[in-house]
C-alpha cells in the first residue's frame, strides 16, 4: 500500500505536484513529487519514501526543462510503477513521459522566500535570492512574520 499523508490509496491520486530534479541524458530526466492532488482537486502531503528515486521521465524531458523554471511546480498528471525495475532494486521506482506534465492553475500553490524584507524605499532583495516568477511572499525570519502576496520586477541596465 503507497501511503500519501491523508491519501491511502494511489487510486485516490489524481496528479502528482512535482518539480525538476535533474537531467539524466539528452530528452531523458527525473522529476521529484512533492505534493498529491485527490480526485477532488485537493491538495495532499505526500510521503517522500514513496518516491525514494524521483519519478523517471523517459521521453520528453528537454521540453519541461525548456517549459519550466528550476524550482517551478508544475502536475504530473500520469505516472507508472515500475514493476520489474522496483523487484530488481528493492525500492519503488516509477516512470512518466514529459507530454503528461501540465502547469499549475494560476496562483494555485505560491512560493514562498525565506528573506529579509527588502528596504521599502528600494524593494531590493539580496543578491543571493533569486525570486520566483509570479506572485510569492516572503517569510522574514528576524520578524517573525509572512508578507506578501508580492512580485519582482527588473530594472532595465541594473
Amino acid at each position: 500500500m503507497i501511503i500519501f499523508g491523508d491519501i491511502k490509496h494511489m487510486d485516490r491520486v489524481a496528479s502528482l505536484v512535482v518539480v525538476k530534479d535533474r537531467v539524466v541524458n539528452d530528452d531523458r530526466g527525473v522529476v521529484k513529487p512533492v505534493l498529491a492532488v485527490d480526485n477532488d482537486g485537493n491538495y495532499k502531503t505526500l510521503d517522500q519514501s514513496r518516491f525514494p528515486t524521483g519519478i523517471y521521465i523517459s521521453r520528453g524531458y528537454s521540453n519541461l526543462d525548456t517549459t519550466y523554471d528550476d524550482n517551478q511546480l508544475f502536475l504530473l498528471q500520469d505516472f507508472h510503477k515500475d514493476q520489474e525495475k522496483s523487484a530488481e532494486d528493492g525500492v519503488d521506482r516509477y516512470w512518466a513521459f514529459g507530454k503528461d506534465t501540465v502547469a499549475i492553475p494560476t496562483n494555485s500553490l505560491l512560493p514562498v522566500v525565506h528573506t529579509q524584507l527588502p528596504n521599502v524605499e528600494t524593494g531590493i532583495l539580496p543578491e543571493s535570492v533569486q525570486p520566483p516568477r509570479g506572485l510569492f511572499f516572503i517569510i522574514d525570519d528576524d520578524q517573525h512574520k509572512m508578507f506578501g502576496p508580492m512580485q519582482a520586477t527588473s530594472v532595465p541596465g541594473e
